[in-house]
């Protein structure tokens, strides 16, 4: 069962500072919840629960996740100086996330931030619909890296442990986090008047699908249907161009240069 960290800090004049007795309470303004969904409105967290303290200014509670992809709506109840206040936040449980083959809910969210890419996932604002919104980019992804290597002759690797899959796996994050930004539909410009956000994350597609397909180009240690019965650790197949059409000795050549040197000059001998 997996769990999500709820945070409350609280600054004065910059500074972290504890509230009246070092006490934080999960507890909404009526006295009805402390945490719960923002789907259904169930209580996750009982009116009135204690936050720990972990440092001054900074409280946490962990909450046991019923299911992943949901969105929380929490209120933390404490008082400065007499004067009691309530604070409302909202958190994402990702539990382990939506998953495909060449990334992850997870993947994606380590290298982008949770609330960044939860947010963009959270399309109507309501915390419904997100992991459905997660597949979909994954499967968009998978589908595009799957063409990328089948156009040049390779299926999905079994050992996901090789560097070849753990490269790919990292350009496909990066297609992830941009097809998550397009579903939003954001546009907004940085502070400097620069490119749109959205065009940064298109930025790193494109290049990520560049990267994908100099890698299949090149050649990837992931299997062959037909050539090895999915055997893993192929090499790029290198034909060896022997001899010219006049029995002169040549050097290799990658076997991708064949139809090539074939449509120039017949004659020559490939072994």
């Amino acid at each position: 069962m997996s769990t999500t960290t709820l945070q409350f800090e609280l600054r004065q004049g910059g500074t972290l500072t504890d509230p009246d007795g070092n006490s934080v309470l999960l507890s909404d303004a009526t006295g009805t919840y402390g945490a719960r969904r923002t789907d259904t409105l169930a209580t996750v967290v009982a009116d009135g629960t204690p936050m720990v303290r972990q440092s001054a200014g900074v409280y946490t509670y962990d909450v046991t996740d019923p299911a992943a992809g949901l969105t929380y709506q929490w209120v933390a109840e404490y008082a400065v100086n007499g004067v009691t206040k309530h604070d409302t936040f909202t958190a994402y449980a990702y539990g382990s996330g939506v998953v495909g083959f060449w990334s992850s809910q997870s993947q994606v969210e380590q290298q982008y931030g949770k609330d960044n890419t939860g947010l963009d996932a959270d399309l109507d604002d309501d915390g419904t619909g997100t992991a459905s919104v997660w597949q979909a980019a994954l499967n968009f992804t998978d589908a595009l890296i799957d063409r990328i290597f089948r156009v040049a002759g390779y299926s999905r690797p079994t050992d996901l442990s090789l560097s070849d899959y753990v490269l790919a796996s990292g350009y496909a994050a990066a297609i992830v986090r941009n097809e998550l930004h397009k579903a939003r539909g954001s546009t907004e410009a940085n502070a400097a008047g620069g490119p749109s956000t959205g065009g940064v994350y298109q930025k790193d597609a494109d290049a990520a699908v560049a990267s994908l397909e100099e890698m299949a180009e090149q050649g990837v240690a992931f299997p062959r249907p037909g050539t090895d019965a999915g055997g893993q650790g192929n090499a790029p197949v290198v034909l060896h161009l022997t001899q010219d059409e006049y029995g002169r000795p040549i050097g290799p050549a990658s076997n991708y240069m064949r139809p090539y040197f074939d449509s120039l000059i017949g004659g020559y001998r490939w072994s």
